[in-house]
């Protein structure tokens, strides 16, 4: 399958965009489609989904907010490190539980943390 081809795991078809796929999975495999999931799709900005891909295709939040050409715009990051901040103490909330107090913090270094327009080891 080429990069831009996305693939079905239950029928192995492949289509040209993300939005057939979606409809293919509606209609042909509607049992697999989970109405209130969340899609992590959605967060790649802040999960940075791009690190997985071929090393000269990978980009990162820092890239895309403008660090890795030398130019990186605080307003963008900071909102970045804000959504990311949200999204973790909705799933851990840190005064829920002792465990959900580490996770967020856990969750936070890892995934919030670096959403700066700071240089790494500045």
């Amino acid at each position: 399958v080429r990069y831009a081809n996305w693939k079905c795991t239950y029928c192995q078809k492949v289509f040209k965009s993300e939005h057939f796929l979606e409809q293919h999975f509606q209609n042909r495999h509607p049992y697999t489609v989970m109405r209130d999931a969340v899609c992590l799709g959605d967060y790649c900005e802040l999960l940075e989904c791009d690190l997985f891909r071929k090393p000269d295709e990978q980009k990162g939040a820092a890239y895309l907010a403008g660090r890795g050409r030398g130019i990186c715009n605080p307003k963008q990051m900071q909102r970045r490190r804000h959504r990311c901040q949200s999204v973790v103490d909705t799933c851990f909330p840190p005064h829920h539980s002792n465990l959900a107090n580490e996770l967020h913090h856990h969750f936070e270094a890892l995934y919030c943390a670096h959403l700066t327009c700071a240089e790494v080891g500045s």
